[in-house]
């Protein structure tokens, strides 16, 4: 992709949306903030004080929520995996994912953005699921649509009670700037079985925006962990088969 204008270090408010399309069609939609870091700005500490960095605050980040869960330099793991991929390190690497509250969160979705010489050229969607597990699908740019860009991957980790394994993401994403714009739509034997989509606006990190977005979604870490098994519940009532845990 030709080279962009670079992110920058801010808050997204959104909302977040997951309709379900078979066996029964189910649909939610919440709202969320979410941060979008300098991995480089993070390493040197430069956030604002509202925003602790590996230690207990009303709004915080925690190095081993990602990666190799460890507490370890999160770009050097990133560099890591574009190797592995055959792709040049990255020098500038920008992460999206929900803070903690008052110490609660939970990300079921991570998304790394990795420039080179302000080319954008490659993601990394980081995906969680609630029994523990984690897997980084790390995805090159190769085709784009005007400022879209389209990846796709296989299903590789148990995700939902509710969805089988035989299941292939396609991503569609934009290069984060003052809005965000993310959709992934799944599909399983040539039929589309969930579209999420996250679409926010940015505004600048700073602590009065901190306390702002907190104020006005107070409850964000622990909603997110428990609407997910809300909606199971929901799904389970209407009757949707059950797919056992695999790891």
């Amino acid at each position: 992709m030709e080279n962009l204008a670079l992110p920058k270090s801010c808050i997204y408010i959104g909302k977040v949306m997951h309709a379900r399309l078979v066996p029964k069609v189910h649909k939610f939609r919440y709202g969320v903030f979410s941060l979008l870091l300098d991995l480089d700005q993070l390493n040197r500490g430069r956030l604002p004080s509202l925003l602790k960095v590996d230690k207990w605050g009303l709004i915080s980040f925690y190095r081993r929520d990602h990666g190799r869960r460890d507490g370890s330099d999160l770009k050097h793991w990133v560099n890591e995996l574009l190797k592995k991929d055959s792709q040049e390190p990255a020098d500038k690497i920008f992460l999206l994912s929900f803070p903690r509250i008052f110490g609660f969160g939970f990300s079921p979705l991570s998304v790394f953005f990795c420039y080179r010489k302000k080319r954008f050229y490659a993601v990394i969607y980081e995906v969680k699921n609630t029994f523990g597990d984690q897997i980084a699908y790390t995805l090159p740019i190769l085709t784009n649509s005007g400022d879209l860009i389209m990846q796709e991957h296989d299903k590789q980790m148990y995700v939902s009670p509710f969805i089988e394994m035989d299941q292939i993401y396609k991503f569609v994403i934009k290069n984060p700037g003052e809005t965000l714009s993310l959709k992934i739509k799944q599909t399983g034997s040539g039929i589309k079985t969930l579209i999420a989509t996250h679409n926010a606006k940015r505004i600048t990190l700073s602590n009065k925006n901190l306390l702002k977005s907190l104020l006005t979604h107070p409850l964000m870490g622990i909603k997110i962990l428990m609407g997910i098994h809300w909606e199971a519940l929901k799904l389970f009532i209407k009757g949707v088969k059950l797919v056992p845990y695999q790891n």
